[in-house]
């Protein structure tokens, strides 16, 4: 975690960073740039989000995808239960057979981040219709319910694995 404080200024700006834009690559432009504010800002929440908590809250009611997604993730990813019941149906969703890159990564990450508490809420989309949802739900049952044992030590360091690499 950031040991220094985040202005509410730049906690504010981050949020807005996490709306659809452009970036990293620009289809009417069609150039890449480097630069992709909502990963960055997903990894900066997660280290603020207690002080940030609020703003989080206003992302994830956000008629705006991708800022309820990224907001959602940065939640989970920060293992920030106070806001489990918003953010995991949003995660839930994006675990669907979908046309957005790595968003189920990003989303089984944050689940889990949640630990075993979140065990209620998924388990409400165990029979979903999709496929690739159903599945990765079981997935992440099934290892929630061995880290609750104190079994699972292979997902604790994936999940860590993928937060260094996904964000």
């Amino acid at each position: 975690m950031d040991e220094c404080a985040a202005s509410r200024g730049l906690l504010r700006v981050t949020l807005e960073g996490m709306k659809r834009d452009r970036l990293p690559f620009d289809d009417v432009r069609r150039r890449y740039s480097w630069v992709s504010n909502a990963a960055e800002g997903v990894k900066f929440l997660a280290n603020h989000a207690r002080e940030a908590q609020d703003l989080l809250r206003e992302g994830m009611s956000s008629g705006d995808m991708s800022q309820r997604f990224y907001c959602a993730a940065a939640a989970g990813f920060a293992e920030h239960s106070a806001l489990m019941h918003t953010a995991a149906p949003i995660l839930i969703e994006h675990l669907r057979d979908n046309d957005i890159g790595d968003d189920g990564i990003w989303a089984m990450r944050a689940l889990y981040g949640f630990g075993p508490d979140v065990l209620l809420i998924v388990r409400r989309w165990i029979d979903s219709e999709d496929d690739q949802q159903r599945d990765a739900i079981v997935f992440l049952i099934e290892r929630l319910e061995l880290h609750a044992a104190g079994a699972d030590r292979s997902m604790a360091t994936r999940s860590q694995y993928l937060t260094n690499s996904v964000v």
